[in-house]
């Protein structure tokens, strides 16, 4: 019986722990908003971060610094079809500017680089 429940406890630990962060799967992403303002770089087609956060019913400020040659922008979608887009704002190419987003509403929402759409992550509203 000892034997069993041994196993059993074995099993449910090996199970657990391959539910943990790493690699590949679907993983969930959080983030806490730190304030109204983000600041994002984009630089050897990457973002700075896979996520960021703000706060709900506020607007907020997207102070964005692209450092590729390449062009960027930073858009926010609805979800991870991109079909609908809560700020889409212009590509830039190596210079900084400012985004000015409207009042979202709690959720997680999906950002993403249009020109490279590789360059995404979680947009977080809370």
């Amino acid at each position: 019986m000892r034997t069993s429940h041994a196993l059993v406890g074995m099993i449910a630990v090996l199970a657990l722990s391959a539910c943990g962060g790493g690699g590949g799967g679907s993983a969930v992403t959080t983030c806490s908003p730190s304030g109204q303002t983000l600041h994002v770089s984009a630089q050897n087609f990457a973002f700075d971060k896979s996520c960021y956060a703000v706060r709900a019913g506020k607007p907020f400020t997207i102070d964005f610094d692209n450092k590729d040659t390449a062009p960027h922008n930073f858009a926010i979608y609805v979800d991870s079809t991109a079909s609908k887009a809560v700020l889409k704002p212009p590509t830039i190419t190596s210079s900084t500017t400012v985004y000015r987003g409207t009042a979202l509403h709690s959720g997680t929402y999906y950002f993403q680089c249009d020109v490279h759409t590789s360059m995404h992550g979680t947009f977080i509203v809370e």
